[in-house]
């Protein structure tokens, strides 16, 4: 590898020898500031000398030893980089169905808008008539449980209407655990480990109950039926650095500061990498009657917050998702 006399490095000439633990390809693929930093680095520790018997000797051992870690520092620059380009695609690419999702959602909610008020006052006019009420009540239902998916899209793509307040989460996370806990079946075992205490929320009540619902949710059905196993609701109140939550997946990374952490565990089927990676996109669902909304409704709440997700999963392991909302 050589320089340019205006300081631009140049690719490595054939039959020149990458440092040790790199190939041609990975060195050819650095920017030049990456090279420049490499370049200097490695000069560095060719200066590393020491006296002996009064003379100077360069020290070929820790030469070796030091390039060998200034090219595992390299590569894990290298894998840095690829992960930050993955989380960047994936990023734009839910940013770009959030957009198309909301002008969708939209349009649609404003049709069953229509609907409704035309099926109310048909239940007005047709009082005294008990067949044709009936029917526009049924009309009536059907519209209102079509606006739930209009509901999960809109809070996918962070146009969810909410109120701003302070939010008891303490309170929040134990009403949900009772109510949870009455409502799975016998053959799935539910614990909780709630911290107390914890910071309120500033946002909606409704919003992060809805969003234990579709994490709850999501751990349900990774149970086939009737297959025994167990649910888990935890919380923490946590100072959280970017990289905070050990080998998993930042699925919507965020800043450092004072958070709390609503976390689900269930020790079902488990995601591949590649359904994994598709998890939080909406539409995406491997269950024969789901409809792939929950978890997205729960990305668009947690970005339009500001919070953050994290999730870990295999084959036969089980799935963990934390969620992180921001806290003063």
């Amino acid at each position: 590898m050589v320089k340019k006399p205006e300081g631009t490095p140049e690719p490595p000439r054939a039959g020149a020898e990458p440092p040790p633990g790199l190939d041609r390809r990975e060195l050819v693929s650095l920017s030049p500031a990456e090279v420049r930093t490499l370049i200097h680095d490695l000069r560095v520790r060719q200066l590393e000398l020491e006296f002996q018997n009064g003379g100077l000797r360069l020290d070929q051992e820790r030469l070796r030893a030091s390039r060998a870690r200034c090219s595992t520092g390299l590569k894990r620059v290298i894998l840095d980089k690829t992960a930050l380009a993955t989380q960047l695609h994936r990023a734009r690419k839910l940013a770009t169905l959030g957009v198309l999702a909301a002008g969708t959602a939209h349009d649609v909610d404003n049709q069953l808008e229509a609907i409704l008020g035309s099926a109310r006052a048909g239940s007005l006019l047709a009082k005294g008539n008990a067949p044709v009420a009936r029917f526009f009540g049924t009309i009536e239902a059907a519209a209102m449980r079509a606006k739930e998916p209009t509901r999960q899209l809109l809070a996918y793509a962070g146009k969810a209407k909410g109120t701003m307040e302070d939010v008891d989460l303490d309170f929040v996370a134990r009403e949900f655990g009772q109510t949870l806990a009455t409502c799975l079946p016998e053959h799935l075992t539910f614990r909780t480990d709630l911290a107390e205490g914890m910071p309120h929320w500033r946002g909606d009540a409704a919003q992060a109950y809805q969003i234990l619902v579709n994490l709850a949710l999501n751990a349900y059905e990774a149970f086939p039926e009737g297959v025994p196993g167990e649910i888990t609701l935890r919380t923490r109140a946590e100072e959280t650095a970017p990289c905070a939550g050990g080998p998993g997946t930042w699925v919507l990374p965020m800043a450092p500061g004072r958070y709390v952490m609503l976390e689900v565990v269930d020790s079902g089927h488990g995601m591949t990498p590649d359904h994994l990676s598709h998890a939080f996109e909406p539409f995406f669902t491997t269950k024969a009657a789901g409809r792939g909304l929950g978890l997205a409704a729960v990305h668009g709440l947690l970005e339009s917050r500001g919070g953050g997700i994290w999730i870990r999963s295999g084959p036969s392991q089980g799935t963990s998702i934390r969620v992180y909302l921001p806290v003063p």
